[in-house]
């Protein structure tokens, strides 16, 4: 995935993704506008399908791309990792415990770009509930893109409503998750195991992770570690950069808006398996 860009592991663990931007940490300059031999940088589109808490918007495509021809993902969300790149023609399995998730990728799975495209468009201040033609988890949808980032749907679009890019984007990717499965399950329950499938694991942070509806206090960490240190094939485990519960190491540092700046980890099995050495 870093070939081309970071020969290190010490590279790879010094990059900075910004709303819309991936450069290098060590390399940026004070106007980080201007692209240069010095200053790495690729503006990111959009890869995903609703907005959620803790999606990986910024990263998805940085990741290390799958082995084999299956991608499970058993804390599914928006699964903006198996969305971006080319990643979605291979066959995707997406688990998550929490019932509008579910839901929502089950309509998107069966919806075509008409269907999509029929569904009202709002504006600030327009209240979801009142709109009677809509089903529930067409409301759900729309929901998550009237008040981006929020771990439930919710009904009043706000100023920073993103619908109409939203609507437009899923009627023109619709086509992608038409052969993809999903379930309503928690991870402890996939029987799936074999050397073919890459598994990405995002499960609610350790310690950020209170704000979801199936949040953080409801997961032993100990379970999960021991259950992603078992799966065969490969394994990518994503948390915030201080997480014990798995040998974490740096990944990235985000920064969404102004100042604010977070460290993401990975967990993964090829940092010593030479079948995914890259």
């Amino acid at each position: 995935l870093f070939k081309r860009n970071c020969q290190t592991k010490q590279e790879r663990s010094s990059l900075l993704i910004t709303d819309g931007a991936m450069c290098s940490a060590t390399q940026t300059t004070k106007d980080d506008t201007k692209d240069n031999s010095n200053n790495f940088k690729i503006f990111l589109g959009r890869i995903f399908m609703f907005y959620y808490y803790g999606r990986k918007k910024l990263l998805a495509d940085k990741y290390p791309e799958p082995v084999g021809d299956m991608i499970i993902e058993p804390f599914a969300g928006s699964a903006a990792y198996s969305l971006a790149n080319n990643r979605w023609q291979k066959e995707v399995i997406l688990y998550d415990d929490y019932f509008v998730v579910v839901e929502i990728w089950k309509y998107l799975i069966q919806a075509s770009k008409i269907d999509i495209l029929r569904l009202p468009d709002l504006k600030q201040g327009d209240d979801l509930r009142n709109i009677q033609t809509l089903s529930d988890v067409e409301k759900w949808l729309i929901g998550f893109h009237i008040n981006p980032g929020s771990p439930t749907p919710k009904n009043i679009a706000t100023k920073m409503n993103r619908w109409g890019a939203g609507k437009k984007y899923i009627a023109d990717n619709i086509h992608k998750v038409k052969h993809w499965r999903v379930f309503q399950s928690d991870y402890i329950k996939i029987n799936e195991n074999r050397e073919n499938i890459t598994w990405f694991i995002d499960p609610p942070y350790d310690k950020q992770g209170v704000f979801y509806a199936k949040n953080s206090t409801n997961i032993n960490y100990n379970d999960l570690a021991n259950f992603c240190i078992t799966r065969k094939g490969m394994v990518i485990v994503c948390e915030n950069f201080g997480a014990g519960w798995l040998p974490f190491r740096s990944f990235a540092t985000t920064k969404s808006c102004g100042t604010r700046k977070s460290i993401e980890a990975i967990w993964t099995n090829f940092d010593n398996d030479e079948r995914f050495l890259f």
